[in-house]
């Protein structure tokens, strides 16, 4: 047999450190396929439902029908104006919700219902209804009135104006009879407490006129007499002659203050400008002012004359002729009379200004104080004239609100008078009476069917969902995901599922290579050779978790794929208990693993070839050198490392993991290791448990492969198993 050279095996992985708890992830519910699988059972809870409530429904209404008898109040706001409709004016609605929240208490009320319990009219006018409460022929009240509690009700109609009071029982006679005696009852019991409260109201008001009266007499004779001690008679006059006197002098004083501060402005920068020791700079208003005098315009006239001549002059001679140089000296003797006479003029006139300024600011400061004076003579005059005016306003302003007082309060008075001779003093009056009621108000077909049939799929959807949630069956590798630290290796559909009908499954891919399981286990191979190269495994232990779980059948699939795509396959039986895989490859019992093991054989002389250059086979071995006790030997472990040195890849089939320790034993030796679980045989526990078993193992744990997965109802695999199947087979 030609072998691969010899290459060196990577290193040992070190056992990984138990990390901290990872929380299991909650199983989630696809309504979707929750829906498509179970839609049968959802229409049957649903006609179930519709039936419940029907019968329901025929039931209540012959044993125990409920009729209800309604009243209906309308509650007005105070009445303001005898003549104004009733109900009319402006409307305070919290405080009219407050009080229809009220009433709706007093019907309700203990003492209310004692009364009605009490009528004596009760046992005449609903006789079925008071015999519940006769005994030895007494009528008790007291037991009537506890029961008239859970029966009876008032409620506020929202955004109305509205309480409708209302009794509900199975006698539709007896129940109007029952509403009518309860609304003559709470009316009795409103009067009563209207018309003490309006008696109360009127002694009230009355009391209150009285002392207003005696307040606006008091008040009238303090007035006189302050009239008749200050001699008030020609007071407004005087406060106004004296109130205008004090503006005219508080005007002529403004004015006076700012033409003070102006001119005090103007003292300054004048002051400024003459202790300015580059000399005043005189303004330009001040200048152009001096030159409009007319001894400044004569001189002026003249220098232009003049320079009119010489300018005629120099059109004949040059300018070093003698009589141009004559109108030269001329013209400059002038131009320095100007210069001297316009400084002269500018300085006189500048400081007439300053004389004028300051004899301004004296007189207006004379003035400022004159005024000053009389502003605080009348000010002192006037401040004792406005105290008696405010004292004689307080007066007036106390009798005015006392009179205007008690005008309301006698019509006040008057209204409480007229409100008794009108409807609306009640304020709650009937807007409908009770009648005798033509329908039930319970039960209703309308009702019950609806309600038959949301409960009837409520308690089906939550048994279906508690049902799902508590099958912790691996149904698929979604339920594998749901294990902390496990890994999804590939799904393997059963062999029901396939259309291509493989007779035997063990060697599906050789006998249907365009089926669905075939190209299901190509797409595994992908998978796991992709996590084998990066790692540098070449040797893997299958270890199916129990009986039945198909470990067998992958290992058988996965080398003839692995030999398909050109590799150097070695399979190697090491399930000494059940050995099956010299049955599914046609080769010789013995001999095999076992028997390496024992020395009585070479591995070279030992495997198989199984129909191709590329698969070869090591059987379990002969019949007495099987014992599970070798695969945890040293020589075991030679066996698996001169394997590695000879194939591109090594499948080592062990017995079931739930029965046996075999395959641990195994894993400890391989480069990897491939958990097998079967579809609605293995439960997430259990998996849970194996898979941490076999990570602590020596070698690396690849994933987990779910064998024999089933299209469910509802679910979407059978789709995606049609679709392969016909791509593959077109």
């Amino acid at each position: 047999m030609t072998t691969v050279p010899a290459t060196t095996r990577p290193p040992v992985p070190a056992p990984r450190a138990a990390g901290p708890a990872t929380p299991a992830p909650v199983a989630t519910i696809d309504p979707v396929k929750m829906f498509r699988k179970y839609k049968l059972v959802l229409a049957i809870a649903a006609v179930l439902g519709l039936i419940g409530g029907a019968v329901l429904h025929f039931a209540w209404m012959a044993l125990y029908p409920r009729w209800t008898a309604r009243v209906i109040f309308q509650v007005f706001s105070v009445q303001a104006d005898p003549t104004q409709p009733e109900g009319a004016g402006q409307v305070d609605d919290v405080a009219l919700q407050r009080y229809m929240m009220t009433q709706r208490a007093i019907m309700t009320s203990d003492l209310v219902l004692l009364k009605l319990a009490e009528d004596r009219r009760m046992t005449t006018e609903a006789p079925r209804w008071a015999s519940k409460f006769e005994e030895n022929g007494v009528y008790n009240p007291a037991e009537a009135q506890r029961y008239l509690k859970d029966i009876a009700s008032a409620r506020v109609i929202p955004e109305t104006r509205f309480i409708e009071m209302s009794i509900s029982w199975k006698d539709r006679e007896n129940v109007t009879a029952l509403v009518k005696l309860w609304r003559e009852t709470y009316e009795t019991e409103l009067r009563r407490q209207m018309l003490e409260t309006s008696s109360s109201q009127r002694d009230a008001v009355t009391r209150a006129i009285e002392d207003i009266t005696q307040q606006v007499n008091e008040s009238q004779n303090r007035r006189a007499k302050l009239l008749t001690d200050k001699k008030i008679d020609v007071i407004n006059k005087q406060h106004i002659d004296t109130q205008q006197n004090l503006g005219v002098i508080n005007q002529q004083l403004v004015n006076i203050r700012l033409d003070l501060e102006a001119l005090k402005t103007r003292m300054v920068s004048y002051e400024d400008e003459l202790r300015n020791p580059a000399g005043p700079q005189f303004g330009e208003a001040l200048r152009d002012e001096v030159e409009s005098m007319p001894e400044i315009q004569q001189i002026k006239g003249v220098i232009t004359t003049l320079t009119s001549e010489r300018q005629a002059m120099l059109l004949k001679f040059t300018e070093q002729h003698r009589m141009v140089r004559e109108l030269d000296i001329q013209l400059q003797g002038y131009q320095q009379s100007l210069d001297q006479k316009r400084a002269e003029r500018i300085e006189q006139r500048f400081r007439a200004m300053v004389d004028a300024t300051r004899m301004g600011v004296a007189q207006l400061e004379a003035q400022q104080l004159d005024l000053s004076d009389r502003q605080a003579v009348l000010s002192e005059r006037l401040r004792e004239l406005t105290q008696t005016q405010a004292q004689l306003d307080d007066i007036d302003r106390s009798i005015s609100l006392a009179i205007e007082n008690r005008s309301k309060l006698e019509l006040r008075q008057r209204e409480l008078n007229a409100l008794q001779s009108l409807d609306s003093f009640m304020r709650v009056l009937v807007f409908q009476r009770e009648s005798l009621p033509t329908e039930v108000s319970f039960p209703k077909l309308k009702f019950l069917l609806p309600a038959g049939l949301f409960f009837a799929l409520l308690g089906t959807s939550v048994f279906l969902i508690g049902r799902e949630l508590l099958d912790t069956r691996i149904k698929g590798p979604s339920d594998v995901a749901l294990i902390p630290r496990a890994r999804v290796a590939g799904l393997i559909p059963a062999a029901s599922e396939d259309p291509s009908a493989p007779g035997a499954v063990e060697t599906a891919f050789r006998d249907r290579p365009r089926g669905v399981i075939a190209e299901s286990f190509r797409q595994v191979r992908s998978a796991l050779s992709k996590r084998m190269d990066l790692a540098a495994h070449r040797t893997v232990a299958v270890v199916a978790a129990s009986p039945g779980s198909g470990g067998t059948t992958v290992v058988s699939n996965l080398a003839l794929v692995n030999a398909a795509a050109g590799q150097r396959v070695l399979v190697i039986d090491a399930n000494m208990r059940r050995p099956a895989l010299h049955r599914i490859f046609g080769v010789n019992e013995g001999p095999g693993l076992g028997d390496v093991i024992m020395g009585g054989a070479a591995l070279e002389g030992a495997v198989q070839r199984a129909g191709d250059d590329r698969l070869h086979v090591l059987s379990a071995g002969s019949r007495e050198h099987r014992a599970s006790e070798l695969l945890a030997t040293e020589a075991m472990t030679r066996l698996v490392r001169q394997a590695r040195e000879m194939y591109d890849i090594v499948l080592l089939d062990v017995a079931p993991a739930l029965v046996s320790g075999d395959g641990m034993a195994v894993a400890n030796r391989c480069d990897a290791s491939v958990l097998v679980v079967r579809a609605m045989s293995e439960t997430r526990g259990m998996v849970a448990r194996l898979i941490v078993d076999l990570n602590d193992a020596r070698g690396e744990l690849l994933g987990v492969l779910v064998n024999g997965v089933r299209a469910s109802a509802g679910g979407y695999m059978r789709s995606n198993i049609k679709a392969t199947h016909e791509y593959l087979n077109t």
